[in-house]
C-alpha cells in the first residue's frame, strides 16, 4: 500500500553540449507505483547550472509527474556534464533516489 517511487530514466543524457551556448532543458518522468500518495519533499542539485522544475509534489498511486532538467552551460566546469539529482520522497524502500545527468561539453 505505501508509495513506490519508479523513475522513467535514472540518466539524462545532453549530448554535446555547446559551452557559450543557451541552457538546454530535459525532462524524466518520476511515477508513483504504489497506493498511497507519494509526496516528494525536496528536490536538488548539489551541482552548479543545474536547475529544477517538479511538476508536483504530490502523485497519486497510478499517476506520474514530469521534473524539467535545466543546465546552463556558462557555469559548468570541466569537460564533461556529470552532475547528480538528488531527491527526498516518502518511498520507505527508496527515500533518497538519485538521478545522474551527463554530457559533453564542447
Amino acid at each position: 500500500k505505501a508509495p513506490v517511487i519508479g523513475i522513467e530514466n535514472e540518466c539524462v543524457d545532453f549530448g554535446q553540449v555547446n559551452r557559450k551556448g543557451e541552457p538546454l532543458t530535459r525532462e524524466f518522468v518520476i511515477k508513483n507505483q504504489g497506493k498511497d500518495v507519494l509526496e516528494i519533499y525536496r528536490v536538488y542539485s548539489p551541482n552548479e547550472g543545474i536547475e529544477l522544475d517538479v511538476e508536483k509534489t504530490k502523485i497519486k498511486g497510478g499517476r506520474s509527474a514530469n521534473v524539467k532538467v535545466t543546465v546552463n552551460p556558462l557555469q559548468l566546469k570541466g569537460e564533461l556534464l556529470n552532475a547528480t539529482i538528488k531527491m527526498v520522497v516518502n518511498d520507505p524502500i527508496n527515500p533518497q533516489p538519485i538521478v545522474r545527468v551527463v554530457g559533453e561539453l564542447k
